[in-house]
């Protein structure tokens, strides 16, 4: 008795079955990959609307020390005589605050800023300074900018310069826009983080 044995599957059928099944599985993986990215960048444009990430209080508190030793740092190597590295005080900042209501359930935001009052016996002494710094920051690779010049007061035309350390801490040694006097400044940045135990403040 003759048995019929089934057809064979032609060649080109089966190399165009495993032809649709990788092209599902790469549609599959792609589709996957854009529903990430795209969760990612709805995260990234929430922090940003929002203010930037949200810190511990520790990571804040280490911001807060860095910006004070960046300017110590910075007086410490000024002429002899100009400012005292252990002699400064905090400037209230009125950008950092969160004007849409993102912050809440313990946490905050801060600006770590300080300001060192420095004297100098004249303008040329100021600007001989000047120059000095500049030159020392331009030497560790910094970039160096200048500020905007007094428009107005005891020290109308005179101008200062700034720079960000390789902490992001911008430093700027200017005229003080309050006084006669000039002064240091530093500036760790507006930063969002969970707030501070009083005892530890």
């Amino acid at each position: 008795m003759e048995t019929t044995q089934p057809a064979a599957e032609p060649a080109a059928s089966k190399g165009a079955s495993r032809r649709v099944i990788v092209r599902r599985w790469a549609i599959g993986l792609v589709s996957l990959a854009l529903i990430g990215w795209g969760a990612v960048s709805v995260h990234d444009f929430y922090q940003g609307m929002a203010g930037g990430p949200i810190h511990t209080a520790d990571e804040y508190l280490k911001r807060d020390v860095r910006t004070r030793q960046a300017g110590k740092r910075e007086v410490g190597q000024l002429r002899s005589g100009v400012g005292d590295p252990e002699s400064f005080s905090a400037i209230l900042s009125t950008s950092c605050v969160d004007e849409i209501g993102f912050d809440g359930n313990g946490v905050t935001r801060n600006r770590p800023t300080y300001e060192w009052s420095l004297s100098f016996s004249g303008r040329a002494a100021y600007l001989t300074q000047l120059k000095e710094l500049r030159a020392v920051w331009k030497d560790r690779g910094w970039k160096v900018r200048d500020t905007t010049a007094q428009d107005f007061g005891p020290n109308e035309g005179l101008s200062g310069i700034k720079t960000t350390d390789p902490d992001g801490i911008a430093i700027t040694l200017a005229p003080d826009p309050y006084s006669v006097g000039m002064r240091l400044t530093t500036d760790g940045g507006c930063i969002r983080h969970r707030s501070v135990p009083e005892h530890r403040s």
